[in-house]
């Protein structure tokens, strides 16, 4: 299957490319006058023919504003083109040339004094040299360009550096890290509204967790991310997270789904004109799930649809490399010896020139035999050519040069991951040290709120209980019993909001030494059902339980019936009247259990869906009959859930209710549950 996760830095190189452009951009027609027609048109050309894919002729125009605007000696429109130029030739693997354009570009940038452009030119060069395995450069460009999002304050140039610094722990297979930065990279998106990017963060946590082997976070996050590409209607980001959630189900062995996906894919690039690297990937992924199946018939179909292919557009070596592989793979084990030799020789004929490339940029970065590689059109002359020369070459002469060639890559990864570890070390100290002023802060604040909650709570407790004895006196008049209904309520409500403030406080202060209660779920269950009765008796809403009678737990009982209170609470504030709600405990697995509450409520939208779970959210929202939250609830059932050592999450949509799902370790089964084998 085509390893797209080495195409991941793409769209990020892309989306800084055009920012940059935007802003030399505006420059540029800001300052357009009578002598600058010719350039603006000019400018007005090479945009039109990028815009309907001719990059080539967009290319050749471009050639032309860069000598016009020399001539000219206008600045900004030499930026522009020559960023033009530099994605151009990059994105045809002609380092060379495109870094050679970038250095211009940033030399005009110094000289125009312009930080707002030169921290994008920063950040693209980073992840360009990321691409072609220079990290240690990638790290430099990262912190040039952090020190300039500093002073600029800039949101957008914050979110590429997040998303840029991602993709630099990615690639040194730091998946955890890098889940945590895309988080925050993603969060700097949705911030400012760039919907498409927000979608791709998301999309990538999704192959993080893939490539940790957790294959039911990686689902979430990539249907969370078609939900977004369709709900903003970015067929292009939907078609990227269906092809993901494809490979995700093909790795689970779910074959069905990603067949499925797979066939409406192949439906939606042919109705919407995408791209045929799109094409090419769903057609390999297909073989791949037939193969696997053993449907040779499928199989073959699907090759010869994929050769088609091949055959009317240009296709890369590493497609040719996958290619071969799939016939490598259908013939090892038949009786078809010839037919596996033949194409296990082509496979690794491509994969020794795919390997000499690779040596090529390690020993020289960027160099001029790359280059020249590179403007070979013909695949077979190519391939031709590297069967000669291997030919020629003398069997005493190979081994000699590549116990060399690998004494001194090993000699040259040692010293690069020692220094990848030094400017990673400067990263990680700079965030340690605004963790460590986060967390002052944090303990003033619990402090400050502590002391609040604490002497509120004796007063407004008084006012509740001064209430109730006053409305008792039998003489008090309509308007008056009014009155000090209202006050009443309203002590309720503070008293509420200091509660969940007091329990946020303490949660943030527990450690892993909880109490070890032994809980019965079906117990704690109930009891929080019965605190919630004057709230369902109010709205007429039915409780629904299904309990699974022998499922123990071990923690904090108290907390426990805290957190299931909090979320049957929730669910009766969204509910409308005459209303279900169900609760229902299962075995989640031998180690697990599952506790699952579903309401018929209003639902929640799903870009909500990404911060219900934060403390002081702004997404809280009053319930259908008007009540009141702060928005620390959920977020103090997080926290609760995960110092048990569970999970809590939520599905909905809107006006379809929502599905709340908590994973608690298992304590005790008793002996006829540990006598049910699990892989039934």
């Amino acid at each position: 299957m085509i390893k797209r996760e080495k195409i991941l830095p793409k769209c990020a190189i892309a989306l800084a490319f055009v920012l940059v452009n935007l802003i030399l951009a505006n420059s540029v027609y800001a300052i357009n006058d009578d002598d600058d027609i010719e350039l603006s048109k000019l400018l007005g050309q090479v945009e039109y023919y990028e815009s309907i894919g001719n990059r080539d002729k967009a290319n050749e125009i471009n050639t032309k504003l860069i000598e016009l605007a020399k001539e000219k000696n206008n600045l900004d429109y030499q930026i522009t083109a020559l960023n033009k130029k530099a994605h151009y030739y990059v994105d045809n693997n002609k380092f060379l040339t495109g870094f050679d354009a970038i250095e211009q570009s940033i030399a005009l940038a110094h000289k125009l004094k312009v930080d707002s452009i030169l921290e994008y030119l920063y950040i693209y060069k980073s992840k360009v040299l990321l691409k072609i395995d220079n990290v240690d450069g990638a790290i430099n460009y990262l912190i040039k360009a952090k020190k300039i999002i500093d002073k600029q304050n800039d949101d957008n140039a914050l979110a590429f550096y997040y998303n840029s610094l991602g993709n630099l722990y990615y690639n040194q297979k730091e998946y955890d890290k890098a889940i945590t930065t895309y988080i925050a990279a993603g969060k700097s998106y949705y911030s400012i509204n760039n919907n498409y990017y927000y979608r791709g963060s998301i999309d990538n946590i999704g192959i993080c967790y893939r490539n940790l082997g957790n294959y039911d976070s990686a689902q979430f996050y990539f249907k969370e991310a078609i939900s977004i590409a369709q709900k903003y209607q970015s067929k292009n980001g939907e078609v990227n997270s269906l092809l993901n959630l494809s490979k995700n189900y093909f790795y689970k062995k779910q074959f069905k789904e990603a067949i499925e996906i797979g066939n409406s894919v192949n439906s939606e690039i042919l109705k919407n004109n995408l791209s045929n690297t799109f094409l090419f990937e769903n057609i390999i992924g297909l073989a791949n799930i037939y193969l696997a199946k053993n449907d040779l018939p499928k199989f073959d179909s699907t090759l010869a649809e994929l050769k088609r292919v091949m055959n009317s557009i240009p296709t890369s070596l590493n497609e040719r490399l996958l290619y071969f592989e799939l016939l490598k793979n259908k013939y090892k084990n038949s009786t078809k010896r010839e037919e596996y030799i033949k194409a296990f020789e082509n496979y690794n004929l491509i994969k020794d020139s795919i390997d000499n490339f690779k040596l090529l940029k390690l020993e020289n970065g960027i160099n001029d035999k790359f280059e020249i590689a590179n403007k070979i059109e013909n695949y077979s002359e190519l391939l031709q050519d590297l069967k000669v020369k291997e030919m020629e070459n003398k069997w005493i002469i190979m081994f000699s040069l590549v116990f060399f060639i690998v004494l001194i890559i090993l000699v040259y990864l040692f010293y690069k991951a020692k220094t990848n570890i030094k400017q990673l070390k400067k990263l990680q100290e700079e965030i340690n040290k605004q963790n460590k002023e986060l967390s002052i802060f944090n303990k003033q604040k619990d402090y400050i709120l502590a002391t609040v909650a604490h002497d509120l709570r004796g007063p407004v407790g008084n006012i509740k209980t001064i209430t109730g004895v006053i409305s008792m006196d039998e003489e008090l008049n309509e308007e008056n019993q009014n009155l000090v209904k209202l006050i009443n309520q309203s002590a309720d409500l503070s008293l509420n909001i200091i509660n969940d403030l007091a329990d946020a406080i303490n949660v943030d202060r527990k450690t892993e030494l909880l109490k070890q209660d032994k809980i019965v779920l079906s117990e704690v269950i109930g009891t929080a059902i019965t605190m919630q009765k004057d709230s369902l008796e109010k709205k007429k809403i039915k409780v629904k339980t299904e309990y699974f009678d022998a499922l123990e737990i071990k923690g904090d009982k108290s907390l426990i019936i805290r957190v299931l209170y909090n979320i049957i609470s929730n669910a009766v504030k969204f509910s409308n009247l005459n209303s279900e709600i169900t609760v229902e405990t299962s075995l989640y697995d031998e180690n697990n259990v599952l506790v699952k509450v579903m309401d018929q409520g209003i639902g929640i939208d799903a870009d909500k869906l990404f911060t219900i779970f934060e403390p002081f959210t702004s997404e809280s929202r009053r319930g259908t009959a008007g009540e009141k939250s702060i928005g620390l609830g959920l977020s103090i059932c997080k926290k609760i859930v995960e110092l048990h050592h569970g999970k809590i999450w939520v599905e909905s949509k809107p006006n379809d209710g929502s599905e709340f799902f908590i994973i608690l370790p298992v304590n005790y089964l008793n002996k006829i549950l540990k006598n049910i084998p699990f892989d039934l």
